[in-house]
């Protein structure tokens, strides 16, 4: 139910000129499995429940909890945090089961989204399908209201643990690591991405940019690393993705590489997300010139603040990759202005994936040094 129904909804995806996919026997089969899910929380809650202990709800998995909670431990407090973006009304209202996941969300007296534009459509898919009102309160605090019972809305974007980062650059794991990626590439410039292998992430639309830009700026300088990690749960959507990025990785690099020296444009890997812990991330961005993180539609992606945390790290360490020149490259990172990490990311170059010359032109920008060092220092800066 998670990944078949909520997950493309809450990206506000609703296919309605595909096939009308599951029968309705199928849909209430799933539905009875996820309130059955959040049933087994709800009882692990009240086992270990003190008075006055506040209970923190995250992610669309556990959307039923905070009635299910609600309904034997009324004076709960109950917090409850999207780590997705909430879709617009016009979509929400697409789903079978829309006012039974609304009314039991309502049941929490305070909810949290990444940005404002996710918490509007919350707010208005409140309004317009239970009649809710919504406002600020005299304490300036965004709320909406539920039979005079107001349930605070607030807007807080997830970062990252940079203690946690900088304890672990200084293992021998990420030294060893940052070593093979180095073997791995040389000195060429290296253009970084790491995206899980469905639609929504997009790494077909990637490819077709860099495809673009290559046959406008002919390289043999620049590798284009990028790395899917593998996302079987998403069925006939993972196998399609993995097929076209095979296919379009094989003719990049036909077209475009060079057999005499062994040079590939395209370094391609699949990986389990087991496989890719923090400290080979970070190698990963350590040795990186440039972060490409260009979904169509994505709510949390914290690998841009990873990469920079990486790349200031390496900075006050004076390891900092250097371009074909043998000059420090201040790192850049091309947004997908449909994630949520562009809007507190302002020196990222922001893009709109579906247009791929537009991000073409951005891979241009950056790696033929139109791009001024003054811009380049400034952007990493902020």
């Amino acid at each position: 139910y998670c990944k078949q129904v909520l997950w493309p909804t809450m990206h506000n995806v609703a296919d309605f000129y595909g096939p009308v996919g599951r029968s309705m026997k199928q849909h209430q089969a799933l539905w009875v499995a996820y309130s059955k899910v959040n049933a087994l929380f709800k009882n692990k809650i009240i086992e270990v429940y003190n008075v006055h202990d506040i209970i923190w709800i995250h992610g669309f998995h556990l959307m039923l909890l905070p009635i299910f909670v609600r309904k034997v431990i009324p004076l709960a407090k109950i917090g409850f945090f999207f780590h997705t973006p909430f879709p617009s009304s016009e979509i929400w209202r697409t789903m079978v089961h829309r006012l039974d996941l609304l009314n039991a969300l309502l049941n929490a007296d305070h909810i949290g989204f990444h940005l404002y534009e996710y918490a509007r459509h919350f707010l208005t898919t409140c309004r317009r399908l239970l009649g809710h009102q919504y406002g600020i309160n005299a304490a300036g605090v965004l709320t909406v209201d539920v039979n005079n019972h107001p349930i605070s809305v607030t807007c807080i974007h997830v970062g990252i643990d940079i203690s946690i980062v900088q304890s672990a650059m200084h293992t021998d794991a990420f030294t060893q690591s940052c070593q093979h990626w180095k073997n791995k590439f040389g000195k060429h410039t290296v253009v970084a991405g790491i995206d899980r292998m469905e639609r929504l992430k997009g790494i077909p639309l990637k490819l077709k940019s860099i495809e673009l830009f290559l046959s406008q700026n002919p390289r043999s300088n620049v590798v284009f690393a990028l790395i899917g990690i593998t996302a079987t749960e998403r069925g006939d959507d993972y196998r399609q993705t993995q097929l076209d990025v095979k296919i379009m990785v094989n003719r990049i690099n036909n077209t475009y590489g060079d057999e005499s020296t062994g040079y590939m444009p395209v370094y391609f890997e699949e990986l389990m997300e087991k496989e890719l812990k923090l400290t080979q991330r970070l190698a990963f961005f350590a040795v990186s010139h440039v972060l490409m993180v260009c979904p169509p539609r994505d709510g949390l992606n914290r690998f841009p603040l990873e990469f920079i945390a990486a790349r200031d790290m390496m900075k006050k360490m004076n390891k900092l990759p250097v371009d074909e020149n043998g000059n420090v490259f201040d790192a850049q990172v091309i947004l997908s202005l449909f994630v949520s990490t562009t809007s507190v990311m302002r020196g990222s170059v922001v893009v709109n994936p579906w247009k791929v010359e537009e991000v073409a032109n951005a891979l241009a920008n950056i790696l033929t040094h139109k791009m001024p060092a003054k811009e380049r220092a400034d952007r990493f800066r902020r």
